[in-house]
């Protein structure tokens, strides 16, 4: 038989966001995204 674990309710929730809207140009967090993403486009050519 199943043994599942009990649900509980008091923990966190996913929250759905936009990171063209939470990260701004001229951050760090920016810098880091954009070069992770041109890094990766040009490793995969």
């Amino acid at each position: 038989m199943a043994r599942y674990k009990p649900v509980e309710y008091a923990q966190g929730q996913f929250i759905p966001i936009s990171f063209e809207q939470q990260i701004l140009p001229g951050t760090f967090e920016h810098a880091l995204s954009y070069t992770s993403s041109t890094t990766s486009s040009i490793s995969r050519r």
